[in-house]
């Protein structure tokens, strides 16, 4: 009987001196229902496995083994030929256990044993098509249907009036629209956000004329609301700021009011602006009373970025640093959902507002560091990250209500909150 000579990966191992394999049948049992007795169920074989030993020698045999040991450590499948596995029909291996020793007193002469295990390429992997995206649920609206009364004065001219409609929806997002569709005496508004809202209607001009009343709109429902005039002049127009619950911090949609009071400054210059800082009646009074404080000074601050650069930034400065001591507190304890806010408002985060600094957000401040030339551009929010997200932020309006817009205090002073 000629020698087998196996050739594993291009390297010929003529001195084998023991070569074997092992195939099993996989046969599973089953029961025949109602009868006695079963049958096997033949599920092919398993994957074959041959067993190699021998001797491997000459000047060239420390390098091939040297590569089959890349292989085995890579278990990177490689070409094998041997006479004894042609019945199997074993095309390529991987080698699961590999054993060298370099005899003693022989050069360049090793002793090797190999188990090889029959390669069996994984199944393709198809990929599914990515699963539909629903549609975006429509946000449930309502109706709102105001009826302004005059009482003695049928003749009333109702284009005169004005209404408006302030308040926030119910995911707390500040609404303020003037209606416009009027048909008599009754102004109608679809499409409206359900909310919890204030509904006034002014006249202006003599003989000036107001009245307000709550309205709470439910979705898919029509809210009617009925306001009945009384004379009297208008003595002050309210800009409403709505703050998260025990923070001071003036978030991105609310810039749209204090825009809208720069405004109204603007185009109103007999008028005086007045900053008063409100909480709800949670806690106790000393604590509530720092909090409306620094609620004031932090709308003061955003109203005049644009004038008093240093000073505002000093006073947001201020409310964003952790509390220490006791009251009144100007510190605010201002967080990751404080910058988070900034972040998406500056268009670096895209993620939700959720106060949980993961991996989005700390990019989001490692591109803003990078981009400000900040070091160390790390993703941590310290005091120099701190800074320049505050003077960012507040630069986008740069509003700068003069002075002269306040109520005067003492001389040469305004009220400023």
């Amino acid at each position: 009987m000629a020698p087998v000579k196996p050739m594993l990966d291009g390297v010929e191992l003529p001195q084998a001196q023991r070569i074997a394999s092992e195939d099993e049948e996989v046969l599973a049992q089953h029961g025949v229902p109602a009868l006695e007795g079963d049958f096997l169920q033949d599920l092919g074989r398993r994957a074959t496995r041959v067993t190699l030993t021998g001797v491997l020698t000459g000047p060239e045999a420390g390098e091939d083994l040297k590569g089959l040991r890349e292989k085995f450590q890579a278990a990177q499948p490689v070409p094998f030929v041997a006479d004894i596995a042609t019945a199997t029909r074993v095309d390529k291996v991987l080698i699961e256990e590999m054993g060298v020793r370099e005899l003693s007193g022989k050069i360049e002469r090793f002793e090797y044993a190999l188990s090889l295990r029959e390669y069996t390429p994984p199944p393709a992997v198809t990929e599914e098509p990515p699963p539909e995206i629903p549609p975006p649920e429509l946000p449930e609206t309502a109706t709102l249907v105001v009826e302004v009364i005059v009482e003695g004065d049928p003749a009333f001219d109702f284009s005169r009036v004005t209404v408006t409609v302030t308040g926030t929806d119910t995911e707390g997002v500040s609404v303020s629209r003037t209606l416009a569709n009027r048909a008599a005496n009754v102004w109608t508004e679809t499409d409206f956000p359900p909310g919890q809202y204030t509904v006034q209607a002014v006249v202006t001009e003599p003989p000036q004329k107001s009245g307000s009343a709550p309205a709470t709109v439910q979705a898919g429902q029509t809210a009617q609301v009925t306001i009945t005039l009384q004379s009297g002049a208008i003595i002050a127009k309210a800009f409403i700021v709505h703050f998260w619950f025990d923070r001071s911090f003036v978030e991105p949609c609310m810039r749209a009011v204090l825009r809208q009071v720069a405004r109204h400054a603007q185009d109103h210059p007999d008028e005086k602006l007045l900053v008063v800082g409100h909480t709800d009646l949670t806690g106790p009074e000393n604590y509530n009373q720092s909090l409306s404080e620094r609620r004031a000074r932090a709308v003061f601050a955003a109203l005049t970025f644009g004038r008093a650069r240093v000073a505002a930034l000093a006073e947001w400065d201020a409310l964003r640093k952790l509390a220490t001591g006791g009251l009144p507190s100007l510190n605010d304890n201002w967080g990751v959902r404080e910058y988070q806010y900034i972040l998406q408002d500056l268009g670096h985060y895209s993620g939700n507002v959720d106060g949980q600094h993961g991996p989005v957000t700390d990019a989001a401040v490692r591109t803003f560091q990078k981009d400000r030339g900040l070091a160390p551009v790390d993703g941590v929010v310290g005091n120099d990250t701190w800074r320049a997200l505050i003077e960012v932020y507040l630069r986008q309006d740069a509003l700068d209500v003069p002075e002269n817009r306040f109520l005067p205090n003492c001389p040469n002073e305004i009220l400023k909150w």
